[in-house]
């Protein structure tokens, strides 16, 4: 039996020494062609229902996106055409004081580097010139003004918080300094701090904004508003538009005059806001289009000012429409 054993251990060992050294089979030289194994239609009676099935499209390995670039426009230029009434912050002036409304003309440029100081910070410069047509000596012939320098981050994803500061000259601003400081001059400075959000997924906007006036007018004021868009309310072939709601409110504190201290407007707003398909207008395209309605309230600070004026320059309420053009590059 030992004999046995000690024979088959050796034939074994043969037979594995002979494979190890044995040269391995050779590569076949030229193309080499596949045919299918296996016939399709035996696969047929387990197809899946119509619902379930799966596309016989060759399928591809997942690419990374590509990197997105920020939506932010450099330059933003807006024509406000026409408006029925003069209005600082939904405060209206009376027919006296502005007889046939208003028009201006708006540019904002943000200064290439927005990565100041290493911090992701933004410089902005803006302007406004105006015209209030039917204002005679009241509020002044000459246009209104306004420019402003500001820095500005992202804080969050859709809000940015900016730290400005504001010159202006003329208008409903200019009157009141004139009347309150009893001199020539119709310009007023103040520094401002102002927060915007805008989520255009899910259709919330909003912003605020806290200033406070060391020239011609010495005090504070505040405003704030929110509003959402409804998406595609209306669209026929190419051109359809979109609809903003919006509501804001605003007030001060001895800014109009050294008692005013509260409420100065309540405002309800709607933007329609036309679009193109191809991309000529609205939306995410350079120009666009809004013409809009609002309705506004004085609040409780017309009382204060027709106090301490002796003259009502504040509507109580007004009922304005007007249509803005612009472009953003």
């Amino acid at each position: 039996m030992k004999k046995t054993l000690t024979s088959i251990c050796s034939a074994v060992m043969s037979s594995t020494l002979a494979l190890a050294t044995a040269s391995p089979p050779s590569i076949p030289s030229g193309s080499v062609e596949y045919s299918n194994i296996f016939d399709d239609s035996v696969f047929d009676q387990f197809s899946e229902p119509a619902h379930y099935k799966t596309s016989s499209a060759p399928m591809h390995v997942a690419e990374a996106p590509a990197p997105v670039e920020s939506s932010d426009k450099n330059f933003d230029f807006n024509i406000n055409a026409y408006t029925s009434n003069y209005n600082v912050r939904g405060m209206g002036v009376t027919d006296r004081f502005s007889a046939y409304g208003y028009s201006s003309i708006y540019g904002s440029y943000v200064l290439p580097n927005r990565n100041l100081f290493g911090m992701g910070i933004y410089q902005r410069v803006s302007g406004e010139a105006g015209i209030i047509w039917g204002a005679g000596d009241l509020l002044g012939s000459a246009p209104l003004g306004h420019a402003g320098y500001a820095l500005g981050k992202e804080i969050f994803p859709n809000l940015k918080v900016e730290l400005g500061y504001e010159l202006n000259g003329g208008g409903l601003e200019g009157y009141m300094a004139k009347a309150r400081d009893k001199c020539s001059q119709r310009i007023t400075q103040e520094l401002n701090l102002r927060a915007r959000f805008d989520d255009k997924q899910q259709g919330f906007f909003g912003g605020a904004e806290l200033a406070y006036g060391f020239q011609g007018l010495k005090g504070c004021y505040w405003d704030t508003q929110v509003g959402y868009r409804f998406m595609d309310v209306y669209l026929s072939g190419n051109v359809g538009f979109d609809l903003e709601l919006i509501v804001g409110i605003s007030g001060s504190k001895d800014y109009w005059t050294g008692s005013t201290e509260g409420i100065d407007a309540y405002r309800i707003r709607t933007n329609i806001l036309p679009y193109s398909l191809n991309g000529k207008f609205g939306r995410d395209a350079n120009m666009r289009i809004a013409p809009w309605v609002q309705l506004a309230w004085a609040g409780s600070n017309e009382a204060k000012i027709y106090r301490d004026m002796n003259s009502s320059i504040i509507d109580k309420f007004q009922f304005t429409v007007g249509c803005d053009l612009g472009w953003q590059f």
